[in-house]
């Protein structure tokens, strides 16, 4: 069995049985949210560039980019709410004549 094999069979028990990651619970449905972990992994990265920034702790966190992740995190968490649960888009309300 050469490495190619063996790195398939790896794979292939990977996709069977998956890699257990741990999310943050949203705390309204009580669900675990992708998009809250990812935004609270934001705003640590954040604050380690704000350290990097005034003491250089953290060598190699660029403020600009853990900013950048920061807005686009909090505009996928805080954007979800504007869809159904069906997955479409919001309807405007009908004006009553």
């Amino acid at each position: 069995m050469n490495i190619e094999e063996k790195l398939r069979v790896v794979s292939n028990k990977l996709k069977l049985h998956g890699i257990p990651l741990y999310y943050f619970r949203d705390p309204i449905t009580r669900k675990p949210s992708v998009s809250l972990t990812i935004l609270l992994i934001s705003v640590h990265i954040l604050l380690f560039a704000l350290l990097n920034r005034f003491g250089k702790w953290f060598q190699g966190v660029d403020l600009d980019g853990a900013l950048q992740f920061f807005y686009a995190s909090s505009a996928l968490y805080f954007g979800r709410g504007l869809s159904d649960k069906s997955g479409s888009e919001l309807k405007a309300p009908k004006k009553e004549d």
